[in-house]
């Protein structure tokens, strides 16, 4: 248990650090398959919904954890702040729902035969 809330706290002591970070220097920690701005965003609120696990097992204080929905709550009144939220609840909704059942309808579509093509018209 403590073993597992020291790495929860890493996370998200590295999440802030990465959002601290000056643009090109996030730009040179990330791969360059994704965008940026997304995947800091993406790190620090999976950083940041570890909070109350954090304060559970004590490993973070009560006035650490407030100064944390504080720093949280800056990002809420930026102006964009509706248009990310919203890309990152499609991304969650899509890794939970869609990606799951993907090698399932890759089979199942590399399995499928032509065989429903060649029938007469009249068949139909």
């Amino acid at each position: 248990m403590l073993a597992e809330s020291g790495a929860k706290r890493e996370m998200i002591v590295n999440a802030l650090r990465l959002a601290a970070l000056p643009a090109q220097k996030q730009v040179a920690a990330l791969p360059e398959f994704v965008h940026v701005p997304d995947e800091v965003a993406l790190i620090y609120d999976d950083g940041f919904g570890l909070v109350p696990q954090l304060q559970e097992a004590n490993a973070i204080t009560p006035s650490q954890a407030g100064a944390l929905r504080e720093l949280d709550q800056l990002d809420a009144g930026a102006p964009d702040h509706d248009f990310y939220a919203g890309k990152l609840a499609a991304a969650r909704f899509f890794a939970a729902t869609v990606l799951p059942r993907l090698a399932t309808e890759r089979k199942v579509a590399e399995e499928t035969t032509l065989d429903l093509m060649d029938l007469p018209e009249g068949g139909f």
